[in-house]
């Protein structure tokens, strides 16, 4: 079985966090003895054809000169954000879009089938199937049907992808059902979650009546790390003992120093930048709290890790963090850019030790009841192909 994986970006070196998931569901795959091609954008400086692990990555250049290539990658959060910090890269859009195609075009030779990774790239995926007559799959991953709601140009756009993919995968129940609703059959609409990425459990935590509080993610608005700082400046919050560590870059890294320097945090908050996945574990092993508060999201995986390291979690009551978590149980949600809510949640888990540690224990034991691994992440999506394939087999016949 031959897949060519199709993404809007990809890790540059194994230390890059870029689309880490997809990244990490090829190396799956590829141990589950599945051949992956994966075709992504080039940076600036990368190089075009190079094997990870096992994964054939074939990177193509958009633009001329390379260095002015910022439509992909940058300070995090994808397209979406690079276009809302530089909207004139709106103008590489067609040249990005033809030399995908261009790419995959030449890559898909010999593969069984298209992985489009977005909506929006499942339109290059159809057009490499009307040369190559290669089925194709379309995943969605939440911030690509925000957009699509968005518009109406957008949702046509995103409907008319839909119907022609053989088969649409979603990371979270919610995707599924709204895909339902826009009329495609639901056997061919699958749910399948991101893994989890194997991570030990944190058993040598000092026993210390402090907490500490992470948010690992882009700083960008998407992600409101704003509503988290202006919750822990509230008075009553002050007062408590805490820390905060906030992982990650993005657009707003120097508004949200800013911010904390205005609200007298400095020796609250600690800003470590972006780092490796590695890295990131370790601060998830340190901390006792990881708190999302985002506006959007499909499944983070954050989440999905914090839970496996048995950390409690205080996230925005979005939908499928609210497949995950249940509220006095595993976590604690609010309401989303609300700082009183969020200000609340975290007393609570700041101030009651034993709360955050049962929530963090039964967060744990939920990933390993729901067999959250990567492995079976795989093992799904190889059923997938294999039937998309069985099905263009078919109708060939």
């Amino acid at each position: 079985m031959k897949v060519c994986m199709m993404t809007t970006s990809f890790p540059r070196s194994l230390e890059d966090v870029s689309s880490v998931f997809i990244y990490r569901l090829c190396r799956t795959l590829v141990s589950h003895k599945t051949e992956v091609d994966v075709v992504a954008p080039a940076d600036y400086e990368d190089v075009f054809s190079e094997e990870m692990e096992g994964i054939k990555v074939h990177r193509f250049s958009y633009f001329f000169p390379a260095r002015w290539q910022k439509l992909a990658y940058g300070e995090g959060g994808g397209i979406p954000a690079n276009l809302n910090r530089c909207p004139w890269l709106i103008l590489q859009a067609p040249f990005f879009m033809f030399m995908f195609f261009i790419k995959t075009l030449r890559v898909s030779r010999g593969a069984d089938v298209l992985h489009a990774n977005w909506i929006f790239v499942g339109m290059i995926a159809w057009a490499v199937q009307i040369f190559r007559g290669i089925p194709f799959i379309v995943t969605l991953r939440g911030s690509d049907v925000q957009r699509a709601q968005k518009g109406k140009i957008s949702y046509l756009i995103s409907l008319w992808i839909l119907k022609r993919a053989a088969v649409i995968t979603t990371v979270n129940l919610y995707l599924r059902e709204w895909v339902i609703e826009q009329g495609i059959p639901p056997e061919r609409v699958r749910f399948i979650r991101n893994g989890v990425q194997g991570v030990p459990m944190p058993s040598a935590k000092k026993a210390e009546t402090s907490c500490r509080l992470l948010f690992v993610g882009s700083l960008i608005p998407r992600k409101s790390v704003d509503t988290l700082i202006r919750a822990v400046s509230q008075t009553h919050i002050a007062e408590l003992d805490y820390s905060l560590t906030i992982v990650g870059d993005g657009a707003e890294a120097d508004s949200l120093k800013r911010q904390v320097d205005q609200f007298n945090l400095n020796d609250k908050v600690r800003f470590t930048g972006m780092l490796p996945p590695d890295q990131t574990f370790q601060e998830m092993a340190q901390s006792d709290c990881l708190v999302l508060p985002s506006l959007w999201e499909g499944t983070p995986n954050v989440v999905l890790e914090a839970m496996a390291c048995g950390l409690s979690v205080v996230a925005s009551d979005l939908p499928g963090i609210r497949e995950l978590i249940t509220p006095e149980s595993n976590g604690l949600l609010f309401q989303a850019r609300n700082v009183d809510d969020l200000s609340k949640a975290l007393s609570r888990i700041i101030s009651d030790q034993h709360l955050r540690t049962k929530l963090g224990e039964n967060a744990r034991k939920l990933i390993l009841e729901m067999n959250m691994s990567w492995d079976q992440t795989a093992l799904q999506y190889q059923e997938c192909y294999q039937k998309i394939c069985a099905e263009s087999q078919d109708v060939i016949t």
